[in-house]
Parts: C-alpha cells; sequence; structure tokens
C-alpha cells in the first residue's frame, strides 16, 4: 500500500487516509481510475537466496515475492536480470547436487559470467562459500581471476570448435546442392537403326547402313 501512495496518491498530494477522507470531493471519473489504480497495482518483483547448512546437511531456498520453494533436490538457485541465463548455463551442465567442489566452482562462476549478457548484470563477481552451521568463506580474488583465464581459454575453444564445425556443415550443404555429373550415353534411332550420340554432337564418325559406307 505505501508503494501504490507513491506511485499514484503521491502525484495529487494524497495518502491512503486523505483518500478515503476526501472521497466525496472527487470527480466520480476520478475515483474509480484511482480505485482501480490501487487494486491493480503490482509491486515490483522481489527475490532473494536462503542458504545454509544444519545437522541434516545443506539447504538452499529460493523466494520470490510471496512463493518460497526448496531447492535443495535442483542443487542451483538464480535470482535477478541474468537468473534465465544462469540457470539454463546449470541445466545444460547437468548440474546435480553430487556434483564435486571443483566442477561446481568453475560452473558457478560459468553461470555469472554467462548472466552478464543481461541488462543491469555487471561484470565485477564476488564468490563466498557457506561451510557448516552457518560460517562463510569468501573467495580470494586470486581464485577468480584464475577462474577468469580458465573460463576465457575454455570459451576461445569453445568457438573454435564452433567455428570449425560451422565450415564442415557448409562443406556438407554445398555437397548437397552440387548437381550431379552427367556423361552423354549413346541412344539407337529405330527409324534409322543406327547409333547417335545423345549430346547432339551431330553425324560425325558414324556408320550409315543405307549407303554401305563410312561417312566422315
Amino acid at each position: 500500500m505505501r508503494r501504490a501512495e507513491t506511485v499514484i496518491l503521491s502525484p495529487l498530494g494524497l495518502d491512503q487516509d486523505s483518500f478515503i477522507r476526501r472521497q466525496r470531493e472527487m470527480a466520480p471519473e476520478l475515483l474509480n481510475r484511482l480505485a482501480t489504480e490501487l487494486l491493480n497495482f503490482e509491486p515490483p518483483d522481489s527475490a532473494a537466496i536462503i542458504t545454509g547448512v544444519d545437522k541434516a546437511g545443506p539447504h538452499l531456498y529460493l523466494a520470490t515475492n510471496a512463493e518460497v520453494t526448496c531447492q535443495d533436490k535442483v542443487g542451483f538457485a538464480s535470482i535477478g536480470a541474468g537468473s534465465w541465463h544462469a540457470n539454463s548455463q546449470f541445466m545444460f551442465a547437468g548440474h546435480t547436487v553430487r556434483k564435486g567442489f571443483e566442477e561446481t566452482l568453475l560452473l558457478v562462476y560459468s553461470a555469472k559470467k554467462r548472466a552478464e549478457v543481461a541488462p543491469g548484470v555487471g561484470k565485477a563477481t564476488d564468490m563466498f562459500m557457506v561451510g557448516d552451521m552457518g560460517g562463510h568463506v569468501q573467495v580470494g580474488d586470486h581464485v577468480i581471476q584464475n577462474l577468469q583465464q580458465i573460463y576465457d581459454k575454455s570459451q576461445a575453444a569453445t568457438r573454435r570448435a564452433s567455428l570449425k564445425a560451422n565450415k564442415r556443415v557448409e562443406k556438407y550443404i554445398a555437397e548437397l546442392n552440387r548437381p550431379l555429373a552427367t556423361k552423354p550415353q549413346a541412344t539407337v534411332s529405330k527409324d534409322e537403326g543406327r547409333a547417335t550420340p545423345s549430346d547432339g554432337e551431330g553425324d560425325r564418325g558414324e556408320t550409315s547402313k543405307e549407303e554401305g559406307k563410312k561417312t566422315v
């Protein structure tokens, strides 16, 4: 309601109380429009990742507006403008909770880098690890720099492989579109009873039965 007041009522010099108190002073059209906007007002989305470790093990929860879901079995969660891109990186990698630490560390960093294509996602990256019973450890800058180098090399290798695959596809499509080579074949004329070339080169070097001699 406070957000609705700020967006809808404040520009008119009203708040919730004054809007209710002064309804009789308003034109019916204005009153209906304001009431409709207040009822249909949707606050901006809010999201949070809640994670930690207890005696039962690590837990991961995703809170989006009024909805809270447990992501323990999924094994990953992303929020923000780049969440779709980050989630796709986890899904294409087939990530599960059984993946090892090293692979997961690189995958988390790669998901963050993939999310940077979304508007508003910055290139700076901070990472930390959650330990037992609420403790956490900040990942050092030197580790992040090494992860960046490893990520850059893997991306370069991916681009080279993609370029090579595209060239192979281009070559394959060119072969499919190439016309089949046809060779001239001799045909027999029923009317004249003689062999004639199918490519229409003329009567040079053929034998005429009517004259009984070879003509050139």
